[in-house]
């Protein structure tokens, strides 16, 4: 998944999910939470569990869209999610995503 445009690749068997979303505090990106989480989910399941998701700098974005899946497919916690993802790389979210990723946590998972 590319947080940018829509394509499929038939010929390397790649599928593309791109988001058009600018890192923003003030720009929704919670439209796209379900859809990404989707995606993200389906993709595991078919291509032996790879995934690409990716970003110009790869620590807002992406990232908030891999704690958005982490959130509705494991029911993990806000911080469980963020504190997963960092784990493996360091990410940080602007202010006005950890606001709507919070705003999951505290209503459900979409």
């Amino acid at each position: 998944m590319h947080v940018k445009g829509l394509r499929k690749s038939e010929a390397h068997r790649i599928q593309y999910l791109g988001v058009e979303v600018d890192d923003f505090p003030e720009v929704d990106i919670s439209q796209h939470f379900r859809k990404a989480a989707e995606f993200i989910d389906e993709a595991l399941l078919t291509y032996r569990g790879k995934v690409l998701v990716s970003s110009e700098m790869g620590i807002s974005r992406s990232a908030v869209l891999v704690v958005a899946y982490l959130m509705i497919f494991h029911d993990m916690a806000i911080l469980e999610a963020l504190m997963t993802v960092r784990q493996k790389r360091a990410v940080y979210p602007n202010d006005g995503f950890l606001k709507q990723l919070r705003e999951l946590n505290e209503k459900g998972k979409v």
